[in-house]
């Protein structure tokens, strides 16, 4: 979402938006997401987030101490990426482009992400967790943590 701020907030100076580009680290990267996410949509080559562009306002101006302006009440944001095989199965989004990190998560929460989803289909699927669990050489708790937390970050 941070590649993406000068396209949301067309019209602020250049000065606020250089001010808020240099100081992003200091917004913990969870609660900015949960609260100006409100939804993420996996399709097959590419993410689709829909930004609350009040509430990213909101979260701008009272953070930086700053007014941004933004038009509209919400926007939706497209990620290119591909899917790529890693070891034991685990599938590992790769961005197009140089698109960078497409949620801006930590790797380790991004890959639960990834394997909660494709377990999640392979579960619906007619997979039990025991057998995804061996497959994957963890534990079915593990597997199921993964699935119930890739529902909870979607519902977000």
């Amino acid at each position: 979402i941070w590649q993406n701020i000068p396209e949301l907030i067309q019209g602020t100076s250049p000065h606020i938006l250089d001010h808020i580009i240099k100081n992003e680290q200091s917004l913990s990267a969870d609660s900015f997401m949960r609260k100006v996410v409100k939804k993420v949509v996996v399709g097959l080559e590419d993410l689709t987030i829909e930004v609350n562009l009040k509430t990213l306002k909101e979260v701008l101006d009272n953070k930086f101490k700053v007014s941004v302006h933004i038009k509209g009440e919400a926007r939706e944001i497209i990620w290119p990426y591909k899917i790529a095989k890693g070891k034991k199965g685990t599938l590992i989004i790769k961005p197009n482009a140089g698109n960078g990190d497409p949620l801006d998560m930590p790797p380790e929460q991004l890959k639960r992400l990834v394997q909660g989803i494709a377990w999640r289909d392979e579960y619906f699927e007619g997979m039990t967790l025991k057998e995804i669990a061996a497959r994957e050489k963890c534990s079915d708790s593990y597997v199921s943590k993964c699935i119930k937390q890739s529902f909870e970050f979607m519902a977000a």
